[in-house]
């Protein structure tokens, strides 16, 4: 796994929660794991989401994913 794991994808991952939740992620292959693994933050995710969502293809406001690309669900 150590060898597909990119440092400028966790720094990218870092920054969106902090932007989005306010945590901050500490760094490194092992501790990324470790804090998502429970999956509490990706469940905080989809919960706003859902709160937002008004229609079958809604463009979320305000989240805005990785790379700055806004944030779709349905379909």
């Amino acid at each position: 796994m150590a060898a597909k794991y990119d440092p400028d994808s966790e720094a990218e991952v870092i920054s969106w929660f902090k932007q989005l939740f306010d945590v901050d992620l500490e760094a490194g292959m092992r501790e990324m794991e470790n804090q998502l693994r429970d999956g509490q933050l990706l469940v905080r995710y989809q919960s706003r989401i859902m709160a937002q969502g008004q229609g079958h293809e809604t463009h979320v406001q305000g989240l805005v994913g990785p790379g700055g690309q806004g944030l779709q669900h349905g379909n």
